[in-house]
């Protein structure tokens, strides 16, 4: 800038402002300027456009979702109630497994306990039923014997009588 106030500068300058180059770079910078705005322009017009579609989708969206949120609250609901279901289900069917279990025990036991039982009857009555044969036998001995004996008696009864 020290060559500001030199008058020769400033003639220079002055051709440099009024020459046609000058002119057509004017008119360049001129045509740029209005390029430029004319980009800025459309780009904030598509950039308010695709806001006004957001905004348009988010309404939709926050219109749908409660609904969404009632049929996923509805379907939770159900859901929970068919786990309950099933856990109850399962807890029920465990209780009647223990159940079946504590009566095919206690039946066993009983069996058990019957088939002893009936092995003691049955040991019971053999040994009563020996004890009979034994007694019977011992009986008929005891009568065999004495008919041998009478018998004898009669024989020698008779060969003395006779």
């Amino acid at each position: 800038m020290k060559y500001s106030n030199n008058p020769q500068f400033q003639s220079i300058e002055k051709a440099r402002r009024e020459s046609p180059q000058t002119d057509r770079l004017k008119v360049l910078t001129e045509k740029w300027s209005n390029l430029k705005q004319g980009l800025d322009k459309e780009k904030n017009d598509k950039k308010e456009l695709v806001e006004q579609h957001i905004q348009r989708i988010e309404s939709l969206l926050n219109q749908e979702r409660p609904k969404e949120e009632q049929k996923f609250k509805t379907l939770k609901d159900h859901l929970l109630k068919l786990q309950d279901q099933v856990y109850q289900e399962k807890n029920d069917r465990e209780l009647f497994d223990e159940l079946k279990q504590k009566d095919l025990r206690n039946f066993e036991e009983q069996l058990t306990q019957q088939v002893e039982d009936e092995k003691s009857n049955k040991r019971k009555l053999e040994l009563q039923l020996l004890k009979q044969i034994e007694e019977r036998f011992n009986s008929l001995i005891s009568i065999k014997h004495n008919q041998k004996i009478e018998w004898r008696t009669m024989t020698m009864m008779q060969s003395i009588c006779l």
